[in-house]
């Protein structure tokens, strides 16, 4: 669930028009060489969790042609926290630079983004860029700058079901959690 945080914010960081970095310098990873440069790490900190809807499967069934029914069943999970967006770069003007078009992408890309199951992305801190000394893990150590920016996140992700051409929903079975025998739910 945490690497599709991840893999929907670099698609969106990625996509044309105006691209913050190509796709292979945006995700879950730190330069490990100078020639890594420039690179967007995206991290990600849970600090809610938790299941859409009534906190169950949802089990829904569509009558088609001909009086069969189908039953697909849906789960919906729903994540809170942080994303941090580390950019790093050879020179400090090109790590602010990456980071304002991290800004000025997540702005203008607030569609893609609730497309994508972001129901919130609002920016929360901004670090200054500072010059760091890294360990090679693919070669010698190098020099490079670093800017930290983090953003509150409400992620929804609804697994199950597929899309259909649309049409009324006749009916949509709830369990409820702890339901009395004699009680029953029904929305007619």
């Amino acid at each position: 669930m945490i690497h599709e945080v991840v893999t929907r914010l670099a698609q969106v960081l990625s996509a044309s028009p105006d691209p913050v970095l190509p796709a292979a310098s945006i995700g879950p990873h730190r330069p490990a060489a100078a020639g890594d440069l420039p690179i967007l790490a995206l991290s990600v900190t849970v600090e809610h969790g938790g299941q859409l809807g009534l906190a169950r499967l949802v089990r829904g069934s569509q009558l088609l042609d001909g009086g069969s029914r189908v039953r697909e069943d849906f789960v919906g999970l729903l994540l809170s926290g942080t994303v941090g967006f580390e950019a790093w770069a050879n020179r400090a003007d090109a790590t602010v630079q990456i980071s304002r078009a991290v800004e000025a992408k997540l702005g203008a890309a607030e569609p893609a983004l609730r497309e994508r199951g972001f129901a919130l992305l609002r920016p929360s801190v901004l670090e200054p860029a500072d010059a760091v000394a890294r360990e090679g893990g693919a070669g010698a150590p190098f020099r490079a700058w670093r800017q930290h920016l983090a953003c509150a996140f409400v992620f929804e992700w609804i697994e199950g079901g597929e899309e259909t051409g649309g049409g009324l929903i006749e009916r949509v079975e709830v369990d409820l959690p702890q339901q009395r025998p004699d009680e029953s739910f029904s929305v007619a």
